[in-house]
């Protein structure tokens, strides 16, 4: 019977052509949810991928870092923003190296995405980083591609940051493996303090010296 089945479904579609249609319906719809399944499995499989790399990176330096007291300089306001700065980079870091970004690099995309087209100056400055530091950073991205730097239409001088297709794919692919470092300090530190945290920060970042 399963041998003789493509033969039947062979006549059956060459005496009507609307059973062909319908073959051809059921395998599109077919093909629609195997591929859907196939999606959910490799999000699944990316999932545990990252937090087993997550549980191998950790060493015991870094948790020791992560449990170090501050003594000295413990007033110190540089320090304590730099040494947390360093902590929670690594957190991030650690999560998403299988999408092969770093924290920053993925802060820059979206930042670009959200600007849509922003000039080198408009860029440095929603960032908080120099011209000079935010060339170093822009880089590399450039580089793989994923963003073009070019002068402006009508200004020469003035660079246009744009984030190209292949970075606002690397951008979504990112958010998998970012949100599960979002959720890991949020799960470790609270999550209403970590919204107050990102209000503090939000204003110390607005001062003006």
């Amino acid at each position: 019977k399963t041998l003789l089945a493509p033969r039947l479904r062979e006549r059956s579609m060459h005496r009507h052509p609307s059973a062909r249609q319908l073959w051809e319906k059921r395998s599109i719809v077919e093909y629609s949810i195997l591929r859907r399944c196939a999606y959910a499995c490799i999000n699944l499989l990316l999932g545990i991928r990252a937090t087993l790399w997550v549980e191998a990176e950790m060493s015991d330096h870094e948790h020791a870092l992560q449990r170090e007291p501050m003594t000295q300089g413990g007033r110190c306001n540089a320090t304590a923003l730099r040494r947390a700065m360093r902590n929670v980079s690594l957190l991030y870091d650690t999560y998403m190296a299988p999408c092969g970004l770093k924290a920053t690099q993925r802060s820059i995309l979206s930042c670009i995405k959200r600007e849509g087209s922003p000039t080198m100056g408009e860029l440095a400055e929603q960032l908080v980083l120099c011209r000079s530091a935010l060339t170093h950073n822009l880089r590399p991205l450039e580089r793989d591609g994923m963003v073009s730097v070019k002068p402006a239409r009508d200004n020469k001088r003035v660079k246009i940051v744009r984030l190209t297709p292949r970075g606002l794919k690397k951008l979504q692919e990112s958010t998998v493996y970012w949100q599960m470092a979002q959720d890991r300090f949020e799960s470790a530190f609270g999550r209403g303090s970590a919204a107050n945290l990102r209000t503090v920060l939000d204003a110390v970042g607005r001062i003006e010296f």
